[in-house]
């Protein structure tokens, strides 16, 4: 669960959600930390003691060259095109929050909003003209 916002809707469904909906959410947060935390050990445990070479390697991406090295030449192309799917979808879903959260705040008065999109300059226009 990449996207914590989907918490907040599944809440609609659970039973007790004051106390359920942290939960999960803490729970959501855990394990894509200890996942995180594994895949970085597992990429420094597997990089070697060459790690300046990995930086000019001839793929250019660093983590792409040690799942090459570790996997072989089609177990590397596989793990990294299947990386780039699931980024995809991950950005895809992260994108969509991001657009309900922009369309509800775009429905209000808040001048905070409107100046941090002033601020980044990208003025959006994110609700349909009446």
């Amino acid at each position: 669960m990449t996207d914590y916002d989907a918490t907040a809707h599944i809440t609609e469904e659970m039973k007790n959600p004051a106390i359920k909906a942290p939960i999960s959410i803490l729970t959501a947060l855990g394990t894509t930390y200890v996942l995180g935390f594994g895949l970085n050990i597992a990429l420094s445990i597997t990089m070697g003691s060459q790690w300046p070479g990995l930086l000019a390697s001839p793929t250019g991406l660093p983590v792409a060259q040690i799942m090459y090295n570790v996997l072989g030449r089609r177990g590397g192309v596989a793990f990294i095109v299947l990386s780039a799917a699931i980024c995809n979808f991950t950005g895809a879903s992260c994108l969509q929050a991001q657009a309900r959260t922009c369309f509800a705040l775009s429905r209000g008065t808040e001048p905070g909003f409107l100046v941090c999109l002033w601020f980044v300059g990208c003025w959006v226009e994110l609700v349909w003209p009446r």
